[in-house]
């Protein structure tokens, strides 16, 4: 994870999207807590980008060297005006 990046496991990904694996048992396996949830851990980076209104700009598989699973990379730009927050001045 980084400023405007995140990547997790293929697998995970897919997992996912299948519904095989919740968004709690990832929060669980990262230490992400949902902003709904009380206590510690870091937020669900996803969560926080969608909260801030910033959208996936890019996408990045790579392959896994000597491994069976590969990893998606994330990347997110700066908030998109058609779902951030309107914010007075």
């Amino acid at each position: 994870m980084s400023k405007n990046t995140v990547t997790i496991s293929s697998r995970l990904l897919v997992e996912l999207l299948s519904g095989r694996r919740t968004v709690k048992d990832m929060n669980d396996d990262f230490g992400w807590r949902s902003s709904r949830d009380s206590g510690s851990g870091t937020p669900n980076p996803f969560e926080r980008f969608l909260a801030q209104g910033r959208m996936i700009t890019k996408l990045e598989v790579k392959e896994g060297v000597d491994e069976s699973d590969g990893w998606v990379t994330f990347e997110f730009g700066a908030p998109h005006p058609a779902i951030s927050s309107i914010v007075p001045r």
